[in-house]
């Protein structure tokens, strides 16, 4: 991978206003990049960029007329220029505009008028880039060896059965066999695999099966992978539930804003720390359920999550219990009635249910069924409104709640989850902003606590970067991974990889500043003027984050 200083970068400016084109390209030339190409349309860059000229860093204003600058960012990943930094300009920091742009691929997002420090520093989008280019060259070439390697161990370890099976097809398939014998031996055939599905694998289902010694998330995963194989649904967790009461110092932990999710080994063990969240709020009593009902319930809820990476049943008690945290914590449910806390938990429970671990925008491109249904609008949040609300009437939670109050519930649990779509995020920020600078947030105001318990959901689903680092890098993690698993998904349907889907193409540190700067700052540090407990316990903790994720980055940087 070859170094560039910025005297060795070549740079594309694109701007249709000629005092910002010319100041930048002083501040260009005073860092030191000596080689700029500088056009006033998003045409005239296309024209250069067709003719065959190379650049190392592209850098477009937003805001241009007739071609603007998502639509050039759009021409641009058509074209397959994966390889180059484009960097985006504006005047204007609209959340809504700077999320379009990363998620479209751009490396980064500049604010006019652009500041010297933040120029001489471009060079590093460059660096990164040619990072990530190698790092994916080394990835794809590792896959083909993963790959030739697995076809090796298929070979190696082809069970009697399969070789027998090999040696029948291959009889089959010869001219010199009668139509009526080749219909004899696919019968059988397919006998033999419609009784004993599962002896083709014999090594995978000992796996499974514990007769192996492997740990629980590898058999997890095998399990889906022989779910999705073989068309037969995987023993769940929850098929035979034995619920222990969590111990004392699990309980004094969940009421932690230090708890982490992942010390509890036994997912079923989650589900008697959600009851005692919705215990504590005196939830269960005051709307007459059972101590059967809820865990009949719960444990229907955790058997409706996929085993995802990340949107698993793991990440549904995550946001529950950040919800009740902000709600005891945080003086969150002095602005709420018990109504809106049990929409509000059960949201939490709900919001994800179902989640295939394929984001709405592919939904939308592969045409799914799910995307059909709801008419590409939230796909996903109206399908665990739908599928959540279900489960709700299939276990009877709301059996003994007078109908006008079920109704009221279930109209909060749509809005509350429906609210999760990050595409109406900054309508939601606007929102909540324009209720904090009105008059004082009431409690006896039915409009001001329906935003407030929304606010406080989303809060709750985007607040992975402020736990304590650990737990934070890991969820980070996860998320990665389940990116990477739609891309996969995206790259053997032949579709353009998803920004941030491509396996070696976005560095986990440049992922999660993003995030953080665009999305997750914002609501909290909105939050925090109605709850000031959040700063302590969870801005500040997002902010040294923050520092950490810089200095990884930085460090990178060094390697």
């Amino acid at each position: 991978m070859s170094f560039s200083t910025p005297d060795e970068i070549e740079v594309l400016m694109i701007d249709d206003e000629m005092v910002s084109r010319l100041v930048l390209e002083r501040l260009l030339r005073k860092a030191g990049y000596l080689t700029i190409t500088s056009v006033d349309s998003a045409f005239k860059a296309l024209e250069l960029l067709d003719a065959g000229n190379k650049y190392d860093l592209i850098l477009a204003d937003v805001k241009m007329p007739k071609m603007n600058g998502i639509e050039l960012l759009q021409e641009l990943n058509q074209r397959d220029m994966t390889d180059v930094p484009i960097i985006m300009v504006s005047s204007v920091e609209e959340l809504q505009l700077v999320y379009q742009c990363l998620n479209l691929g751009a490396s980064d997002f500049l604010t006019k008028p652009v500041r010297s420090e933040t120029v001489t520093n471009l060079w590093q989008n460059v660096w990164r880039k040619r990072r990530e280019q190698t790092a994916l060259a080394m990835a794809r070439q590792q896959a083909r060896q993963i790959e030739k390697l697995e076809q090796e161990v298929e070979q190696a370890f082809t069970s009697p059965l399969e070789a027998i099976t090999n040696q029948l097809l291959e009889v089959v398939g010869s001219s010199d066999v009668t139509d009526s014998a080749k219909d004899a031996m696919l019968a059988i055939l397919k006998n033999v695999y419609e009784k004993t599905p599962g002896v083709y694998k014999p090594v995978l289902q000992d796996l499974v099966n514990n007769k192996r010694k492997i740990d629980s998330l590898t058999r997890s995963w095998l399990s889906r992978e022989l779910y999705v194989a073989d068309g037969a649904k995987p023993t769940s967790e929850a098929d035979v539930v034995d619920l222990q009461p969590p111990t004392a110092e699990q309980t004094r932990q969940l009421r932690s804003w230090e708890f982490d999710v992942w010390t509890i080994s036994d997912p079923t063990q989650l589900c008697s720390l959600i009851e005692v969240m919705f215990t504590d709020f005196n939830l269960l009593h005051t709307f007459r359920i059972s101590h059967e009902t809820f865990q009949n319930f719960v444990s229907e809820v955790k058997n409706n999550y996929h085993l995802n990476p990340y949107h698993n049943f793991r990440h549904a008690f995550d946001v529950t219990h950040m919800s009740y945290l902000i709600l005891s914590k945080a003086d969150g449910s002095k602005y709420l009635g018990s109504v809106e806390i049990f929409a509000l938990l059960l949201s939490g429970l709900l919001h994800d249910v179902d989640h295939p671990g394929l984001n709405n925008n592919f939904q939308i491109e592969t045409g799914s069924d799910l995307a059909t249904v709801y008419n590409d609008k939230s796909v996903l949040e109206n399908h665990h409104c739908s599928r959540g609300y279900k489960l709700v009437r299939a276990t009877g939670l709301f059996e003994n709640i007078p109908t006008p109050k079920t109704k009221q519930i279930r109209k909060l649990m749509v809005q509350f989850i429906l609210g999760t779509d990050l595409s109406q995020h900054v309508t939601h920020l606007n929102a909540f902003d324009a209720l904090l600078k009105g008059d004082a947030v009431s409690h006896e105001n039915e409009v001001h606590r329906e935003l407030v318990a929304g606010m406080i959901l989303k809060c709750a689903d985007l607040s992975n970067p402020a736990k304590p680092f650990p737990i934070a890098k890991y969820w980070a993690q996860m998320v990665q991974e389940e990116f990477y698993l739609q891309g996969d998904q995206e790259q053997k349907r032949g579709m353009p990889v998803s920004p941030f889907m491509g396996r070696g193409h976005s560095p986990l540190p440049q992922l999660q500043l993003g995030f953080i700067d665009h999305i997750v700052h914002p609501i909290f540090s909105l939050m925090v003027k109605l709850l000031p407990e959040l700063e302590p316990n969870v801005l500040n903790v997002l902010l040294s984050n923050r520092q950490v994720w810089v200095q990884m980055q930085e460090s990178e940087l060094e390697v």
